[in-house]
């Protein structure tokens, strides 16, 4: 069964470059054996957030979990276009646009910065999404819960006034 969610994302994979996990809860960012370079596309679905559409929105940021001894380092760029979460592949990906700037680690999360995305002055806006790869060139790795993970969520922290 499908889930509505705040935010749609889909893994894609170097070793994998016809498919994709749409629906797995963890991906991994960067380089691993088992999936060679694994991006990360997401973005949120703004019909969810419909209460803060005339709000005055100071800060907006995403906190993913992360596993293991991943570092919550990694790099985001903007999308010249929106993707689709079940038609994305590696083969068809849709390449990077502006590098946006670095998650950090926070307590267990990868915080991401999303002011640069979806805010417009302080007002809410539509986006294409971000995609999320590794810090170092695709070389190192962090372990991460995706927006389909129930156990250990992605959180998004919106600081606003009305």
């Amino acid at each position: 069964f499908y889930e509505p969610k705040l935010l749609q994302d889909t893994p894609v994979s170097q070793l994998y470059p016809t498919e994709n996990n749409a629906f797995g809860p963890i991906a991994y960012i960067g380089k691993s054996q088992a999936q060679g370079i694994q991006w990360l596309y997401s973005r949120l679905d703004l019909t969810k957030l419909s209460e803060l559409k005339h709000a005055c929105i100071q800060e907006m940021t995403l906190y993913v979990p992360l596993w293991g001894n991943s570092c919550g380092s990694m790099r985001y760029f903007g999308l010249p276009h929106r993707f689709c979460s079940f038609g994305s592949t590696w083969s068809n990906k849709i390449q990077r646009g502006k590098m946006l700037g670095y998650s950090h680690a926070e307590m267990g999360y990868a915080a991401i910065p999303l002011n640069n995305i979806y805010l417009y002055q302080t007002h809410l806006t539509e986006s294409d999404g971000f995609v999320l790869t590794s810090a170092e060139h695709d070389q190192s790795m962090s372990t991460i819960s995706t927006a389909d993970h129930y156990t250990c969520p992605q959180i998004l922290r919106v600081r606003y006034t009305k």
